[in-house]
């Protein structure tokens, strides 16, 4: 998906290419799933005037390093009217994408990618399933301050596991044969 979506914003746009990168998968149904959302990615592109530029990468980290998000938008454009944007794409069946949902997603972009030279960029999800475009130019502290909790309980969570780890490894034992 990856792959065609860079066709198609960084290419030539040629949706035929852009379908091409999808042969080397061996599963149809995923074939099939990226297939639809290539073509609808071209469909909801072709009403869009802007020029496409390659959008920053990056990651949040729990406080103690146990868990990393990648935060890796697909494209960057600049509209012809209106400002920079960081385009994650969403082509998932399930679950849908909700606002709260995507809320978690504004902020996760907000705090890893739209810095430095690209924090005059808003930030969207192109929802490929429900054919529309979801874009914020902030996010709240409200939010990031849940993704932060969440993250550091996550924290807590594998090192009590990883504690507990310890003591429940098997000791090693003779084998006993049966009769």
């Amino acid at each position: 998906m990856k792959a065609g979506a860079e066709t198609l914003t960084h290419g030539d746009g040629d949706l035929g290419k852009a379908l091409r990168v999808l042969d080397g998968l061996s599963r149809e149904a995923e074939r099939e799933h990226n297939g639809y959302g290539i073509k609808t990615l071209a469909e909801l592109l072709s009403g869009l005037k802007g020029e496409y530029f390659k959008a920053p990468r990056g990651s949040v980290s729990s406080p103690l390093g146990h868990l990393t998000i990648k935060v890796e938008p697909e494209f960057g454009i600049k509209l012809e009217k209106g400002r920079r944007q960081l385009v994650s794409l969403w082509n998932t069946k399930t679950p849908e994408l909700t606002t709260a949902l995507a809320a978690v997603g504004f902020a996760l972009m907000f705090d890893a990618v739209a810095r430095d030279e690209f924090r005059d960029c808003s930030c969207s999800i192109c929802d490929l399933r429900q054919k529309r475009w979801l874009v914020a130019d902030a996010t709240t502290a409200t939010m990031q301050l849940a993704i932060r909790r969440e993250l550091d309980w996550l924290d807590r969570l594998f090192e009590t596991f990883r504690g507990e780890g310890e003591s429940h490894k098997p000791k090693d034992q003779p084998v006993r044969r049966p009769g």
